[in-house]
């Protein structure tokens, strides 16, 4: 059970990765993932679209019915230090 459950994980977060870069613009940069996080560096004048962007590669109801007939939900936060976003 608990592969499948692992697997359909990784494939989100593939599929996540493989629309949030179709939709970064210049000033955007996915730098990396862990675990089920994308970590994206965006311009100051950027940060409302990059969130919304970011938002919708996670969220986005294409990606969950790929997997499962269930919404998902993204916790977005804005720090100047990864290390500021734990917690």
């Amino acid at each position: 059970v608990n592969s499948v459950v692992q697997g359909s994980a990784a494939d989100l977060m593939k599929i996540a990765i493989i629309r949030e870069d179709e939709r970064l613009r210049p000033g955007m940069v996915l730098n990396f993932t862990v675990h089920d996080e994308l970590v994206t560096s965006v311009r100051d004048d950027l940060v409302d679209e990059g969130v919304a962007i970011v938002r919708e590669a996670m969220e986005g109801k294409d990606i969950a019915a790929l997997i499962a007939p269930v919404s998902l939900v993204a916790d977005v936060k804005v720090v100047d230090r990864w290390s500021e976003a734990k917690g």
